[in-house]
Formats: C-alpha cells, sequence, structure tokens
C-alpha cells in the first residue's frame, strides 16, 4: 500500500507510531505502511465544510499507545479495516505536523478539523458561520473543560475526535452504489476511505455535490487532493 502524504510531518509520525527519532532518509517504518512523500505541503485554500454532520451515540475509543512506548501502533476502530489500512488513511488525511496550526478557515491541527464538527461530540455547542478576513469559517462556543486553546494543543485530543468522527458518524453513513456514474471519479473507482474522505472534508451534502460535478471538484481543489491521496486505500 502506497501512501502520499505531505512533506514534514515527522514527529506527527513519530507520536503515531511510537519512534523517539525523525527518518529523513525515507526508510520504511517497521509497522507502518509504505509512504510516497510529496514533494509540498497542500495549500489551504478551500471554503469551510458546507454543511454540519448530524449527531449520532459516540462510545469511548482506544486511545493510541503513550508515544514512548517501544511498539507504539495505533489500532483501527472501523470494522472490516485493518490496523495498517487505518494508519495509511490517517496519514494520508494529514496537513501539517503541527496540532496547533490553525488554517485561514479556522480548521485546527494535522487533520483541519472545524469546530462545528465537534459540536456532535460533545466539545462545542451553537456553531455558525462567521467571515474573517473575507473567508468563510466555523466558530462555536467551546463546552469546559474543553477550550480552543487546549483542543489546539493537545495532539490526543484531537485523533480521539478523528476516530470518534469517522467511527461513530461518518462511517455508517457511506454507501457506495457500483451502478451510479458516480462510482468512478478519475477513472479511479470510489473507494471507502475515499468517501470517508470526502464527508470528513465536504460533510454530506458537499461530498455528493463533489462526486456529481467535475466543476466542484476544480473548485474545491483542497478536497480534491484529500481525496485522492485517501481514495483506494480500503
Amino acid at each position: 500500500m502506497n501512501v502520499i502524504i505531505p512533506l514534514g510531518i515527522f514527529s506527527l509520525l513519530a507520536w503515531l507510531f511510537g519512534r523517539s527519532k525523525k527518518d529523513p532518509k525515507g526508510e520504511v517504518i517497521p509497522g507502518m505502511p509504505t509512504v510516497s512523500r510529496s514533494k509540498q505541503l497542500p495549500p489551504a485554500s478551500e471554503a469551510a465544510s458546507r454543511n454540519t454532520v448530524q449527531s449520532r451515540p459516540v462510545t469511548p475509543i482506544e486511545t493510541p499507545p503513550h508515544p514512548q512506548s517501544s511498539a507504539a501502533r495505533i489500532k483501527s476502530p472501523l470494522p472490516g479495516v485493518t490496523d495498517s489500512q487505518w494508519q495509511g488513511l490517517v496519514l494520508a488525511l494529514a496537513d501539517t505536523d503541527n496540532p496547533a496550526d490553525i488554517d485561514a478557515y479556522g480548521r485546527i491541527g494535522p487533520w483541519r478539523l472545524h469546530s462545528n464538527q465537534l459540536e456532535p461530540l460533545g466539545l462545542t455547542k451553537n456553531s455558525r458561520q462567521i467571515k474573517v478576513a473575507g473567508k468563510s469559517q466555523w466558530t462555536s462556543d467551546w463546552i469546559s473543560p474543553m477550550t480552543k486553546a487546549r483542543f489546539a494543543t493537545d495532539r490526543q485530543a484531537q485523533y480521539d475526535a478523528l476516530v470518534k468522527l469517522m467511527r461513530d458518524i461518518i462511517d455508517p453513513t457511506v454507501k457506495i452504489d457500483p451502478t451510479k456514474p458516480t462510482a468512478t471519479i478519475e477513472g479511479k473507482k470510489l473507494s471507502r476511505s475515499g468517501m470517508l474522505s470526502l464527508i470528513l472534508r465536504a460533510g454530506p451534502k458537499g461530498a455528493i455535490e463533489w462526486l456529481q460535478s467535475p466543476q466542484q471538484r476544480k473548485d474545491f481543489a483542497y478536497t480534491t487532493k484529500i481525496w485522492r491521496r485517501a481514495n483506494g486505500i480500503f
């Protein structure tokens, strides 16, 4: 399995897989997917997700081993998805090494999570869109004890949120009809991991619009780039 991820996320790799050293030579890290690194980071230049996800019951997750563990491996929370496949998706979705990085659209951390996506997880409430420097972004009221500042510096909390979103809210909605024209995009069969990436980035309604419209795929280039990385992993 080849997973395309951006350069410069070595500390994220170390955190996810329990390595204490960087891997500047591009050597294969035992216990993780084979990685083909892209030459540059993708631009964070896309409008905010176009609709909120609906709340579903959220159950506790298995926390990844501490990064100092000698054999830390993140475990797949999705039925029918192997640990290696899940690891590949987590890397494909990562856009930065810095959990405190907030892009121009208000998206937080490696997996560019919007505050509105955290509402069904019980971390935020009263989500609404605002304009900041001419760009649309989500803002929300944070529910104590979580705060935006705390979330933006807590990579574990961000990973937990990603797992809960994928397992409890997004994955149960994924259905692919192989008889429809949208089952093939850019000559490639639409896969479960591709759909997960689409819904994470665009929301359910936005994902449908993206699938149906070549123009949408051009206009929302960041979503398209993430889909290209994630599609076909499983």
